[in-house]
Parts: C-alpha cells; structure tokens; sequence
C-alpha cells in the first residue's frame, strides 16, 4: 500500500468557510462520468471542487476538517475527459490500512531530522497568573501551541492536545497554548470548550517573536532550550509526532 501523504489545512486557507452541505447524494451519482485521477493531490478548500463522503454526503468547513483529520480515510480525486478535477472522494480505510499508516508514520517519524535551533527566551504570564521564563524552565521540555478562537483547525484538535496534557501530566513536560486573544474573549470561550494547556492571552508579542503567520502553529523546546520540533496547519500525523517526539525527548538523560 502507498504511503498516505500528511495533507494540511491552513487557517488562512478554509478557516472561515460555511458549515453547510449541499443535498446527500449516491457514490454513484457524483462519480458518473467521471474516472479516478492520478495526479498529486493538491488542497483543497470544499468550495470550488465537492467534496464527498463514501455514502456521497457533500462536505466542507468543519465538517470537512474533521474527517481529513481523522485518518479514518483515504483522498481520491476524479476528473472528467479533459482531466480537470471535477470532484474529491473520502474512501473508508480497512483497520489494517488504518494500522500500517499509523506504522508508516512511526517510521517516518524516526527518520525524520529537525534543524535544532535556540528557542528566542520569552516571559509570559497565563489566565491564572502564573508567570513562565524560558529561562527557568530549562530542564523541562516545553510544547507550544500557537492558536486562537476562531481557529476552526485549532478548535478540531484541541481534544487530541488535551489527551497529550493528560498522558504526560506526571512528567517534566510544560503545555503552553498562545494566542493574540484577551482575556476577556478566553474567559467566554474556555467554559465552553474545555483546553487542558496553560493559556497564554494577549501574546502577540511572542507570536512576533517567534514569526508565527499561520495557526495552529506547534514547537517543542528541550530541556535545553532548543527548538527540536515545528509545524504548521492541521495535519492527521501532528498530534502523533508531538507524542513521538516528547516521548523521544523524555528517554533523554
């Protein structure tokens, strides 16, 4: 089986599209006429080529968000006789094609090099108050999240980033999440979704600091103040190389 390609979202891209769906359709009825393309996939934003589900469901925005990153799928794309790509189809993955992508991506993972750079020393203070250095925090490792509200890529993965806090809540292991937004937009939002980081409110200056231009955005920093780690957009591996590569740091002497 071919190596299913990490496809991202960036906010920018489809961040702000509709929720709503056209009329479900059959398989049958969307791909009529049309023959499976072998081009590369591209992104693609739902709007200006549909999107499917199996069953023919359109989807976009959030919904579509959410299947991409569920890695319960694989991307097809169907094109008509002038091969222009006509529509985009969410096929049902086997367990055992949901397993040896997850193998895949573990091997990926320890194959993978990262330019280790230093991380830029910030402090910053969370809705509680408690302040953070980077400074005093060498020895630990430190996971940033770059993200805020009306993120819809952000708010898809926050229940993953959540069972990352949980996981490694007995380690020396530091959650920070980021945002430009005050307090009083995260006092409103908070009680309604649930987000296990330390939120860090008004930090535009560390988002400049740290040339942050597309959410979300994750860095891990060792416990020696290195940036180990990056990326941008959301992603179906992101949360399993944050796993991978805290779990990598923490068997480190």
């Amino acid at each position: 089986m071919k190596l299913k390609i990490k496809f991202k979202i960036l906010v920018f891209v489809i961040g702000m599209l509709p929720l709503h769906f056209m009329a479900q359709s059959s398989a049958e009825d969307v791909l009529k006429g049309l023959k499976k393309s072998e081009k590369p996939l591209t992104s693609f934003n739902g709007e200006s080529v549909p999107v499917y589900l199996p069953e023919g469901k359109r989807v976009k925005g959030m919904e579509m968000m959410e299947a991409v990153q569920s890695g319960n799928y694989d991307i097809e794309q169907y094109e008509d006789e002038n091969g222009n790509i006509k529509a985009i189809m969410f096929r049902k993955l086997t367990e055992k094609e949901i397993a040896d992508n997850k193998e895949a991506t573990r091997k990926k993972m320890a194959e993978k090099q990262f330019e280790i750079k230093p991380a830029k020393d910030f402090t910053v203070v969370d809705m509680q108050g408690k302040s953070y250095n980077l400074k005093e925090l060498k020895g630990k490792i430190v996971v940033i999240n770059f993200w805020f509200t009306q993120c819809k890529p952000c708010l898809i993965e926050i229940p993953e980033l959540n069972n990352l806090v949980d996981k490694y809540s007995e380690k020396e292991v530091v959650f920070l999440g980021i945002t430009f937004d005050n307090k009083k937009v995260l006092q409103n939002f908070l009680p309604k979704k649930t987000f296990k980081y330390n939120i860090i409110p008004n930090a535009k200056n560390i988002i400049s600091l740290y040339d942050v231009n597309s959410y979300p955005t994750h860095i891990i920093i060792d416990k020696n103040s290195n940036i180990v780690f990056s990326t941008s957009g959301l992603g179906q591996e992101t949360v399993t190389e944050l796993d991978y590569n805290i779990n990598k740091l923490l068997q480190k002497p």
